[in-house]
């Protein structure tokens, strides 16, 4: 996953009706409210400000280099007909593995339809051609994380929190019952090595 750390901003046309693309890194649905009221400002004579935006969720116990894998998505048509602005634009963020990040597409009408199909290959077009502006080295690599349920007996939780802190994991809760403890944690995905340590231990299991 990448996470973009500029703005930046292209323009293409359709029989002309001007596609103007902006995308800006975000970090909550706020900013996202925030850029759109800017836009809308910016561009108050505009027929349509499409967006779509995805948001990779902070556990509450995380620092600022491990996050969760929980992924938030949202999209707007904004009186557009359905599925032919938002959709597009948010599968060019899903298919240049993008988070964090809104793309905004300010649409000026020209007085010539385009028509459902020609609407999706429009908007789709102008998200693209902004993308192919954004460098590598203009965003951050984020790892992918996968969540865990593990059971304990209360005698193994001490070890157990030793061994998330050791590999670099991060706690997110702990639930206490008659049985044990249920402690959910977060992992690097494909990182097997707390797995493979809990797997040994007698009393200790992934509550599936």
């Amino acid at each position: 996953m990448r996470q973009p750390l500029i703005s930046l901003q292209t323009e293409t046309e359709e029989k002309r009706s001007r596609f103007i693309s902006r995308i800006a890194p975000v970090d909550c649905e706020q900013s996202v409210r925030d850029l759109l009221a800017l836009a809308w400002l910016q561009h108050p004579k505009a027929s349509h400000i499409c967006w779509a935006f995805r948001l990779q969720a902070h556990t509450t116990d995380n620092t600022d280099d491990e996050r969760s894998s929980q992924l938030q998505e949202g999209y707007s048509d904004d009186g557009e007909p359905s599925g032919t602005a938002g959709m597009p634009i948010l599968k060019q963020l899903r298919h240049d593995d993008l988070v964090n990040c809104v793309l905004l597409v300010i649409r000026y009408y020209g007085g010539t339809k385009l028509g459902t199909g020609g609407l999706q290959r429009a908007y789709s077009r102008s998200a693209q051609e902004v993308l192919t502006q954004l460098s590598d080295d203009q965003c951050e690599h984020l790892i992918r994380r996968e969540r865990i349920t593990i059971f304990c007996d209360f005698s193994e939780e001490a070890h157990i929190r030793y061994l998330i802190d050791r590999y670099g994991c991060v706690l997110i809760s702990s639930q206490y019952d008659q049985r044990g403890v249920n402690i959910v944690v977060d992992i690097a995905e494909g990182d097997n090595r707390l797995k493979q340590d809990i797997l040994v231990r007698a009393g200790v299991y992934f509550d599936e």
